[in-house]
């Protein structure tokens, strides 16, 4: 009987013991991802807005139109917006100074 409730009590310290650790890794998963994926989709949208102004670096200026669909989100649509709207303005002029001539 004495045997029995020590095996009873390891039993349920070792169930303790296994489940803090579960708790331990799943709480550090959480942290990790939260600092990660906020990372990631960071890194993304740097990379779309890079190919916007790669795509609109190769257009020419006077001839072609800038002003095409945003492609990111957050603060960095607001910045691509920015840039595709002076460079149409930019565009713009350079067509007037073009047809005044």
């Amino acid at each position: 009987m004495i045997e029995e409730n020590k095996i009873n009590e390891n039993n349920q310290k070792k169930g303790k013991k296994k489940l803090f650790f579960i708790v331990l890794i799943v709480i550090i998963i959480a942290v990790i991802a939260l600092i990660i994926v906020p990372k990631i989709i960071d890194f993304t949208q740097q990379n779309i807005l890079l190919k916007e102004v790669v795509t609109l670096s190769n257009k020419v200026v006077g001839e072609d139109e800038y002003n095409t669909a945003i492609k990111t989100s957050g603060d960095y649509a607001k910045v691509e917006e920015t840039i595709k709207n002076y460079m149409q303005e930019y565009s713009d002029v350079v067509k007037e100074i073009r047809n005044s001539k």
